[in-house]
């Protein structure tokens, strides 16, 4: 692996902010209460949001360092933030349809 290609790894890591964290924790400590179906909307159109945002900075980048398609795809089916937002977003779907 070239030094070019790890130090884009290490680029890609540091996307994740405090901020976004802190946001994915808010989401996650909201699955635990009984929230309403309102709050449940704001929290997987936020955190859906966060997700595409996410996506879009890892294929930018990725594009940028002239990488292929296929890689690009593998890179964000394995980034670990973005598996943990799937998993919430499915679980916070799966509750709002069970309190409607």
């Amino acid at each position: 692996m070239s030094s070019h290609q790890n130090q884009s790894k290490s680029y890609l890591k540091k996307l994740i902010s405090k901020e976004d964290i802190r946001n994915l924790s808010y989401c996650q400590n909201k699955i635990k209460q009984r929230p309403k179906e309102e709050e449940f909307e704001e929290s997987i159109r936020e955190l859906s949001e966060y997700k595409n945002r996410l996506e879009k900075e890892v294929t930018t980048i990725s594009e940028k360092l002239k990488m292929p398609p296929t890689k690009i795809k593998s890179i964000i089916d394995s980034h670990k933030e973005l598996i943990n937002i799937k998993i919430i977003l499915s679980k916070l779907n799966k509750q709002k349809k069970n309190i409607t």
